[in-house]
């Protein structure tokens, strides 16, 4: 938590797969992908390549994602499905791609609903 600044800390996330906990989605420098934690790739960034710090998104009710272990990239919604770690880009293509419903609550619907995305 040290390279998160104070005001962040907050809204500092770990995001996991509802059905099997112990997979943590990671940041793996150009991808999210799942990795366990009780026995991660690289130990040594698993915390860093693990953490988000979400926020407001560029619409109301939506939110971005951006990397604790690479600042200034934010989850972006790719055509075919997977999700990338991208710089920001100033269109309305990035915005879109880049914004993200979180439920408030959780339900199996819930989850069904949110999980359209392919995690590579």
């Amino acid at each position: 938590m040290d390279r998160v600044p104070k005001d962040l800390q907050p809204r500092c996330v770990s995001i996991i797969d509802p059905n099997t906990p112990e997979v943590v989605i990671i940041d793996n420098g150009q991808y999210v992908e799942g990795d366990v934690d009780y026995s991660p790739q690289n130990p040594e960034t698993f915390d860093m390549d693990a953490s988000y710090v979400w926020s407001n998104g560029y619409f109301p009710g939506y939110y971005k994602f951006e990397s604790v272990g690479t600042p200034g990239k934010f989850q972006r919604l790719m055509s075919d499905g997977t999700i990338a770690m991208a710089l920001f880009e100033d269109t309305d293509e990035f915005r879109n791609a880049a914004s993200f419903d979180v439920p408030t609550h959780g339900t199996r619907r819930t989850y069904a609903h949110s999980f359209f995305f392919q995690i590579v």
